[in-house]
């Protein structure tokens, strides 16, 4: 078998029983135009000349040698600041080699980024123990949770970044929620349910890293404590409802960020911010899962605390059609009025999905939609095309 030039990393001598390597990904990097980062090395591990194991980057290298461990870190470069680094452990006579084997930028790209996205309601009804009599009527938005659920869990995402309507408001600024937990409780017709998660705070910082360097106005949130059990975000309905069907009481589930649109800025500038996350989780040693809690119009009934109003099931048209489609670019166009006639909290969310489907290729599938009581509940999943 024929190989590539290759480079000596390490060699553990004879006369020494172990050694540990730190092998960093920017170290393998270089650049296609002076623009566009591109990795050109594979790891690949010899031992006495003979190969025993090939990896791509960021999988683990070589189970197959027990030598060899994978630990995730942090590595600085100038074109990522924001990769894993992996700790090869050698014993006597091992070699660790570079191969420059060279791979497509979307090769790369593909491997570590948004896997999954979806358009998840935030009905309380929606969860069985809070829905008291309205069980039936809240029936196809809980089924369409559920597969936004099984849908999600088949891609594995380690990290669910959610925008959320109800956390932070802040005026004219986009949050990025910092804590190192997300906890809470939600009541709904004499019933309780409460859900804990942890938070991956060092995506949810470099998230707000790179928007700042983007010049979008994004201001990182702790809460409670600086760190430990107590640096825990209260979590809104916005996120618990959502993430009670797509983590649940599965410790082992994905990790959170929790993100939150300004209404005060443009929807160009949450856009902008979309494409900021997906290109953050192309580097950031994850599989990313993006979630848009959002409801529909909320004016469809005239008892409901917003009246009634013509403009909320046009505008819940609308957005169905935009996903049938499977582009919501129309929506950043509609009236100001006539948004606030129809009175959605999801226009924003979906503006940061727009960024997500500008950056990564999506196909968007309509799940449900119906109107239960004054406002609209839609599920949507997106899976990037080459799975579809």
């Amino acid at each position: 078998m024929q190989f590539p030039k290759r480079r000596l990393i390490a060699r553990a001598f004879d006369n020494i029983s172990g050694i540990t390597v730190q092998l960093g990904l920017n170290s393998v990097y270089h650049s296609i135009n002076n623009d566009v980062p591109c990795p050109v090395l594979s790891p690949l591990i010899c031992v006495n000349n003979s190969v025993h194991g090939t990896s791509p980057i960021h999988s683990t290298l070589a189970l197959r040698l027990s030598k060899l461990c994978y630990n995730p870190g942090v590595a600085y470069s100038n074109s990522c600041e924001y990769l894993p680094l992996l700790d090869v452990h050698l014993d006597s006579g091992m070699e660790v080699y570079y191969f420059e084997i060279r791979r497509s930028y979307q090769w790369w790209m593909a491997k570590m980024s948004v896997v999954f996205a979806c358009i998840a309601p935030h009905g309380a009804e929606a969860i069985p123990e809070l829905a008291g009599d309205m069980l039936e009527a809240f029936a196809e938005t809980r089924r369409g949770m559920e597969q936004l659920a099984a849908e999600m869990k088949q891609d594995k995402p380690d990290t669910i970044v959610l925008a959320t309507p109800h956390n932070l408001r802040l005026e004219g600024t986009i949050g990025v929620v910092t804590t190192e937990f997300t906890g809470g409780t939600l009541e709904a017709n004499n019933n309780t349910v409460k859900l804990r998660c942890k938070c991956d705070r060092q995506l949810a910082k470099q998230i707000s890293e790179n928007a700042k360097k983007q010049g979008l106005p994004v201001v990182g949130a702790n809460y409670g404590a600086s760190e430990g059990e107590a640096s825990c975000m209260p979590m809104d309905w916005g996120t618990l409802i959502p993430l009670w069907f797509l983590i649940g009481q599965d410790e082992a589930g994905p990790n959170v960020v929790i993100v939150t649109p300004s209404r005060e800025i443009p929807l160009q500038s949450l856009v902008r911010f979309g494409r900021v996350v997906a290109e953050t989780a192309e580097f950031s040693g994850r599989k990313i899962a993006f979630v848009a809690s959002a409801d529909q119009g909320h004016a469809h009934e005239a008892k409901g605390p917003y009246g009634f109003h013509l403009a909320s099931a046009k505008y819940d048209e609308e957005v169905k059609n935009a996903v049938l489609k499977n582009d919501l670019a129309p929506l950043l166009s509609l009236p100001p009025q006539f948004i606030e006639d129809a009175k959605p909290d999801s226009l924003w969310q979906l503006a940061m999905l727009q960024g997500i489907l500008e950056h990564t290729e999506m196909v968007g599938r309509l799940l449900s939609y119906q109107v239960p009581t004054y406002f609209g509940l839609l599920c949507a999943v997106y899976l990037p095309k080459k799975n579809v």
